[in-house]
């Protein structure tokens, strides 16, 4: 440069006509040695006119001219400008981005531009945005650590609603990214009074402390100022009429169980200005009906703070309503805890099996994971039985038999979604505890118990009879529930959990059944579902014990689990049986051997419904029903409507080696008794495959041997029952 000496100066017009423009806005002589700066405040869009010239005549020469944007003058917090109420004109123009941290959603390094509104009373202040030169903005408040955020607002237009305090500054910073600066509008309205000042506008509050971000904390309170008495609304708690200036909040909640609801300041938090409040819940009903008496009423429990603590349903909502004692107005913060059962010692009582919510704890990152933390429930058998536990929410939980004072006497588990407790005796205390998590997690416990049945124990066994059993229902009726294990005890001694067909498998909850023998000859049952009957069939072993009644030392004379072709894992066993013989039936879940304990199994609930199927080869029966001299013949399980033949003789020979099917009639007594054409020795099987001679009385003391034959539809010998003898007395 070459100009030793400049003066500048700079004209809001760039009109250089007659008459001389007006005074400069900006003009300086000697900033920098002895040339020139000048700061200009400009608006975007307006044209200047700059002039430079000599100190003195004749100093002429060459120079440079350098213009810099020095920013918005709102560009930092420290020269933040005031909102007023209505519509304010705000630019990004010029804005550089600050150094506090924005909104968790918007990005990092945004131009921004602060400004700042302080009310003169307490209310609801909501702010709103719009316009292209901002996409974002946040609410701030001062404190003695820093700059907070307490709401924020995403994109434009948007809006932040926060309940104010008279006298507080709320800052407002708006974003913008570089290619988007320009003009915006902030839109600035303060509701006076009460917010909640009656029932219908009750504000909605939520699982712990209210207001919650983004529009509380950080001093921000509910406030009764402005509020006025509500007909109606009483609290006998209160012996001043229940209180003036309420306010009303709804709560909706989020678990089965006791909820506690407190205006006392929270853990850390200044106490608030209302000082002596009144506390009650009603049904949510009470703002459109009749408002009747408070689910639950409270004055004074922390100082002059209040706290109600009442019983809940998941998903119900409620009307909580708060009134200072003396007609005093201020600020208060409401605390919903709906996890009082955060201890064994406070464990949550489920008084009949069924299905309860709850909210895990909130896992303190500080703090080692024990089993003394979590949400703790508690229940107890009625009789001896199952249960089945159920989570639905939680990828694992934790569960345990306790004794008295919550010491444990059992086996927990833990991992699972689902177990069960076998064999619980009655008023055996279980302990359900659902580990904590962050952030807390929602979760439905659902609870299943299956008490014992009737036939748990031998010496109860329920009798079995050819064919379906229990029988299928007619149509129209519902007949006879089915037989089921679930809840069934595992039963020690002679009928220990041994293997049967299958060495892996453990025999659990088994059931007992008695079957007496009509006849000699074969009879199987099977626990695969008969068609009709509905049912699934599950993984069971069926076992055949005899003698009976003697439980004790009943010795394993056939078992089966899961024959071959078996349906569902069904089983089906087939023995021989002697005439007039009680055979004890048992039938138990089949488990891996792993289940082979009496430690919860994960998820896995022994038993099902089931019928029991019991079929009996064709036989021949013969007895004395009317005393001494009597005899009838009976053929029963044969074809239906098949032809038979009956032979006897009064010669025991090799009985039942015989040639003869197992006796020894002589070839007359085979000839006259198949050309004889006359029952017992020749005929036709009824529909049931039966048939019934006699009875014949005044016979002489005889012993008589005999055996059946059924033809098909050929004359073919299709099926021969066992020998059979009788001794007439």
């Amino acid at each position: 440069e070459t100009i030793p000496d400049s003066v500048l100066s700079v004209y809001s017009t760039f009109d250089c006509a007659i008459p001389i423009p007006a005074a400069p806005i900006a003009c300086n002589d000697d900033a920098c040695g002895l040339l020139s700066e000048v700061t200009v405040p400009t608006t975007a869009g307006a044209s200047y006119l700059v002039r430079v010239g000599s100190y003195y005549a004749g100093n002429t020469g060459t120079f440079y001219l350098r213009v810099q944007p020095l920013g918005s003058i709102n560009d930092e917090f420290a020269n933040a400008l005031p909102l007023g109420l209505g519509a304010n004109a705000v630019t990004t123009e010029c804005s550089t981005p600050s150094v506090e941290v924005p909104c968790p959603a918007t990005p990092m390094n945004l131009n921004d531009v602060w400004n700042v509104f302080t009310p003169s009373a307490n209310g609801l202040l909501t702010v709103a945005l719009s316009g292209s030169g901002a996409s974002s903005f946040a609410i701030m408040n001062q404190t003695s650590g820093g700059l907070i955020t307490v709401g924020c607002g995403y994109g434009s237009p948007s809006s932040v609603s926060l309940f104010a305090a008279a006298g507080t500054s709320y800052y407002v910073r708006s974003n913008s990214l570089s290619a988007g600066l320009g003009p915006f509008q902030l839109d600035v309205a303060l509701t006076s009074g009460a917010t909640g000042d009656e029932c219908t506008g009750a504000v909605a509050i939520f699982d712990g402390v209210n207001p919650a971000p983004p529009n509380g904390y950080g001093g921000f309170t509910f406030s009764n100022v402005g509020a006025t008495d509500s007909p109606g609304f009483a609290a006998p708690c209160a012996g001043n009429g229940g209180g003036h200036s309420d306010v009303f909040f709804n709560y909706t909640s989020t678990i089965d169980g006791p909820v506690k609801i407190s205006t006392c300041a929270p853990l850390g938090f200044a106490a608030g200005t209302l000082n002596d409040t009144v506390l009650s819940v009603y049904p949510a009903s009470a703002c459109s009906g009749p408002i009747g008496t408070p689910i639950a009423c409270n004055d004074d429990a922390c100082g002059l703070g209040s706290v109600v603590t009442f019983t809940a349903v998941f998903g119900v909502s409620y009307l909580i309503r708060v009134a200072s004692y003396d007609a005093s107005q201020g600020g208060f913060y409401l605390t919903v805890d709906p996890r009082l059962n955060n201890g064994c010692s406070t464990a949550q009582g489920i008084a009949a099996a069924g299905q309860v919510h709850g909210l895990t704890l909130t896992l303190d990152p500080g703090l080692p994971v024990s089993s003394t933390q979590g949400a703790f429930y508690t229940f107890t058998a009625p009789t001896g039985g199952d249960l089945l536990i159920t989570i639905d929410g939680p990828a694992v939980f934790n569960a345990e038999i306790l004794g008295n004072a919550c010491v444990p006497f059992g086996l927990a588990f833990g991992g699972v979604t689902s177990a069960r407790f076998p064999d619980l005796a009655p008023g055996a205390l279980v302990v359900i505890r659902v580990p904590p998590t962050l952030p807390s997690v929602a979760f439905a416990l659902t609870l299943e118990f299956y008490s014992a049945p009737p036939n748990d124990d031998c010496q109860t066994a329920i009798p079995l009879v050819v064919g379906v059993n229990p029988p299928l229902p007619t149509p129209g009726s519902p007949g006879p529930a089915p037989f089921t294990n679930r809840g069934a005890n595992q039963t020690v001694g002679p009928f220990a959990s041994t293997g049967c067909n299958d060495p892996t498998k453990a025999y659990l909850s088994d059931v007992f059944f008695t079957y007496v023998a009509e006849c000699d000859g074969p009879v199987s049952i099977t626990t695969t579902p008969p068609p009709g009957s509905g049912l699934s069939g599950f993984d069971a072993a069926i076992f055949v014990h005899t003698p009976h009644p003697v439980c004790a030392g009943s010795p394993v004379v056939a078992c089966n689990d899961d024959y071959v072709g078996s349906v569902y894992g069904s089983s089906l066993v087939q023995f021989s049986t002697v005439a007039g013989t009680t055979y004890l039936i048992r039938v138990a879940s089949a488990l891996p051997s792993i289940y082979g304990n009496p430690s919860p199994t994960n998820g896995v609930l022994d038993g099902a419904p089931f019928r029991l199927t019991v079929t009996r080869g064709f036989c021949l029966m013969m007895d004395g029903p009317a005393g001494p001299g009597s005899l009838r013949i009976r053929n029963m399980g044969g074809p239906a409507g098949a032809p038979y033949i009956s032979i006897f003789t009064l010669y025991g020979g090799n009985y039942p080696q015989g040639a003869f099917f197992g006796i020894n009639p002589t070839f007359t007594e085979i000839i006259l008794q198949v050309t004889s054409g006359n029952a017992p020795f020749v005929g036709v099987l009824d529909a049931s495959g039966a048939s019934t001679f006699g009875t014949v009385a005044g016979l002489p003391p005889l012993a008589v041997y005999g055996v059946s034959l059924a033809l098909n539809a050929l004359g073919q010998i299709e099926l021969v029952s066992a020998p059979e003898s009788f001794q007439i007395l």
